[in-house]
């Protein structure tokens, strides 16, 4: 794939990295894009753009790992900080949010769970095939192209034709739509109240509609467990979610500096010492930072 911007030649890469692997951190994105700059700084003379990387990273994972990515992951590592995605169109629109001050009396936190992720494909399958199955009863390919109205309209017929999980998670879809638009307001307006709504509403209706928080396979639901407990502790001033995809791996929970100390303690105390992850959002995606080319 890569070959059509330049030839590949032999190069030797020494990596090194903190980022947990199944910890729903977009750790094989991230590896994706890291190779992909890496290339194009080499070989291509920095032609591609951050578009570039992620498409090609997402055909990566797609058609040699298999596993049913979508964009997202790999838009945010290339382009770094704070952006609105929409993918209404086949090329995807990326406009940068500034974060200013709004989040600096609080802390962003992983708390990584002790279950792998990485086995899941199948799970996060599903959430596609039952998003376009109702998409294909409306002759779409995407849930974006479908009547939000008209789906609540027929919803009495459709809960005869479709499984309820399938219903369920097109709710979903529809309102985090809206969600995420009232989100980037809250950051244009510095409201971070309003912002932290957003976030725990998000995180409800994942857990409750998208069904991504019980792990599929597992009696025990480590991400669930761990929002109860940060919900306990941060209601009602911060907000806690389950990041990535979901069913394992991790959650993120935003937290009033003061409260950051109880959180970690209380978690290290349920999972172990290396679950807790203090983080920052970065300013810039993936990057050369020196290069002899």
């Amino acid at each position: 794939m890569f070959s059509r911007y330049a030839p590949l030649h032999g190069l030797n890469i020494t990596l090194e990295s903190t980022l947990p692997f199944g910890s729903g951190l977009s750790s094989s994105a991230s590896f994706e894009c890291l190779l992909l700059q890496i290339f194009n700084t080499y070989f291509a003379h920095s032609a591609l753009s951050p578009l570039d990387i992620a498409q090609l990273a997402q055909k990566v994972e797609n058609n040699y790992f298999k596993k049913p990515s979508g964009l997202l992951d790999q838009l945010c590592v290339a382009y770094g900080g704070v952006n609105l995605l929409d993918f209404k169109n086949p090329i995807p629109t990326i406009t940068p949010v500034p974060l200013t001050n709004i989040l600096n009396e609080y802390d962003l936190c992983i708390i990584k769970t002790p279950d792998d992720h990485s086995n899941l494909s199948d799970a996060y399958r599903r959430i596609v095939e039952d998003c376009q199955c109702i998409a294909h009863h409306y002759k779409q390919e995407r849930l974006v192209d479908v009547s939000e109205s008209l789906f609540y309209e027929e919803l009495p017929k459709l809960q005869h034709l479709y499984s309820s999980q399938a219903l369920l998670r097109t709710h979903h879809f529809f309102s985090e739509q809206k969600r995420v638009i009232t989100a980037k307001e809250a950051l244009n307006t510095q409201d971070p109240s309003l912002f932290l709504q957003q976030i725990n509403d998000s995180g409800h209706s994942s857990f409750e509609y998208l069904n991504n928080v019980l792990h599929p396979q597992n009696n025990t639901h480590h991400i669930a467990l761990g929002l109860a407990i940060a919900q306990r502790l941060l209601h009602p001033f911060g907000a806690s979610r389950v990041h990535g995809g979901g069913f394992a791996g991790s959650l993120l929970c935003i937290v009033p500096k003061p409260l950051t100390p109880t959180l970690k303690t209380i978690m290290q105390a349920q999972f172990n010492d290396e679950c807790f992850i203090q983080c920052k959002v970065r300013k810039y995606g993936v990057i050369c930072l020196t290069s002899d080319q």
